[in-house]
């Protein structure tokens, strides 16, 4: 019978011009999932009707858009005030920015830290000589 779900026979779901605003509006807010059950349908058919309809998938990427460029404006305001978290976010996420250089830079000063503390075990004649040798390869 047309119309119920699952037939082979199914209407295809279209929406107005009204809820084709109302997809831009709560794009910021809803999933997808969310969007399709805001309208009565399933997940697939809402992603089936914005395959075959171009202004429904516009509006919804258009609505998403709006969103992110908003927050990011915040981001990069609080960021450009000084606070902290908001620049280094910022940094992490859009300039790439790493602090495992860091990290890795103060594991190797403990290292040579605790290498230094080692030396007081080694006898006098051995350390003597590790300099020596440790010369003798730097003047090569």
């Amino acid at each position: 019978m047309p119309g119920k779900k699952g037939s082979p026979h199914s209407l295809p779901k279209v929406l107005t011009d009204a809820q084709r605003g109302e997809v831009e509006a709560l794009a910021a807010y809803l999933s997808t999932a969310q969007m399709a059950d805001y309208f009565g349908m399933g997940r697939r058919t809402f992603y089936d009707l914005m395959d075959r309809d171009a202004d429904t998938a516009a509006r919804y990427k258009r609505g998403k858009s709006k969103a992110i460029g908003k927050v990011a404006q915040g981001l990069v305001l609080r960021a450009i005030a000084g606070d902290t978290a908001s620049s280094i976010f910022f940094l992490k996420t859009r300039a790439r920015w790493r602090e495992t250089d860091r990290i890795a830079e103060r594991e190797r000063s403990e290292a040579r830290a605790a290498a230094r503390t080692d030396l007081a075990d080694i006898p006098l004649d051995e350390l003597e000589a590790m300099v020596a040798a440790e010369k003798a390869r730097r003047s090569k």
